[in-house]
């Protein structure tokens, strides 16, 4: 297993500890951005009936977050398909929490990334905090 995506993984199952014990059942989707073909968000939560798809990142430093651009428009896809909100969770090891925003605010599109900065992110909510 490479290092990146075990530290990916951690990472999801901290974020499904904290919404677990905030009212939330949720599924982590193993190797979920791993595939060209085929796209799942990395945690799906649901409390009240209500479910959120859930894209998480940890960077150890003050980067802004980048989704590759065929990402973002599949998680477009499927959040108006299915018809659930989708966040953006994101960890940075300076601050130590997770703060999470909708998917649609986004900083800038390019050729190749949507970009959140991360002032947005650190202003984003808390992830107990999180409704569908």
């Amino acid at each position: 297993m490479s290092r990146p995506y075990e530290k990916g993984k951690l990472c999801e199952w901290e974020l499904i500890k904290i919404l677990r014990l905030s009212g939330f059942v949720c599924i982590r989707s193993p190797g979920s951005g791993r595939g060209k073909r085929t796209w799942y968000p990395d945690v799906v939560a649901v409390r009240n009936g209500r479910a959120i798809f859930i894209e998480v990142k940890c960077f150890s430093d003050d980067r802004h977050v980048p989704i590759p651009l065929e990402k973002f428009k599949r998680m477009i896809w499927l959040s108006k398909h299915a018809g659930v909100r989708f966040f953006i969770c994101v960890k940075y090891e300076d601050i130590g929490s997770f703060r999470c925003v909708d998917l649609n605010s986004y900083d800038s599109v390019g050729e190749k990334y949507v970009m959140y900065r991360r002032e947005k992110i650190l202003s984003g909510r808390d992830p107990k905090d999180l409704e569908a």
